[in-house]
């Protein structure tokens, strides 16, 4: 009886733990900004070209206007496989940043790479150099055996994503950002 009520109690204070932890998860912007009620609001998706990984496949880009007062903009990342990048927005393998975060991963992105022959000259056993968004989106490079090699984490714990070729995701990300600034620019008219 007593293991019984032991276990019990081990039970429940494993399930209390895990409810604190996720009620005192901080939402994205993303989810901020949706967690408004009484308004009505407008998604509006505009496809952009894909990052190609080292394994054969891609991630899917667009741009996210979420019209309302006033209206949002984020670059979307999913690593979605059926094609549909409006299917997967609310499971794993989502990045939504934020223009203001998307401005501060391009300035990342050009102080990475220029740090990137320094970092590979140092011979380091292994040497990681990312730039983390509040969101948890993550990118950089690691050195190993005095190779480079470009990844991103599309949420801060998930497994991460090696990308093919270092300057094609720069120039996705700058071409997002220029795309955003063109439809901000727009926006009145």
């Amino acid at each position: 009886m007593k293991k019984i009520i032991l276990f019990l109690i081990a039970i429940s204070l494993s399930m209390a733990l895990f409810a604190q932890q996720e009620s005192q998860r901080k939402p994205t912007k993303y989810e901020e900004f949706l967690s408004k009620t009484g308004v009505i609001v407008k998604f509006v998706d505009i496809n952009l070209p894909k990052i190609s990984t080292n394994l054969s496949s891609s991630i899917q880009t667009c741009i996210r206007i979420v019209q309302g007062s006033p209206n949002q903009y984020f670059y979307v990342l999913s690593k979605s496989d059926n094609g549909l990048l409006w299917d997967n927005f609310y499971s794993n393998g989502v990045a939504m940043i934020e223009y203001n975060d998307l401005v501060q991963v391009n300035k990342a992105l050009d102080r990475i790479y220029s740090e990137s022959e320094t970092d590979l000259e140092m011979s380091p056993d292994y040497l990681k150099n990312v730039f983390i968004t509040d969101d948890g989106f993550v990118v950089g490079h690691y050195v190993r055996k005095k190779q480079a090699c470009s990844f991103m984490q599309l949420e801060r714990h998930s497994d991460p994503i090696y990308i093919a070729s270092y300057s094609k995701l720069v120039s996705a990300f700058k071409e997002a950002q220029a795309k955003i600034e063109e439809l901000k620019a727009n926006e009145g008219h």
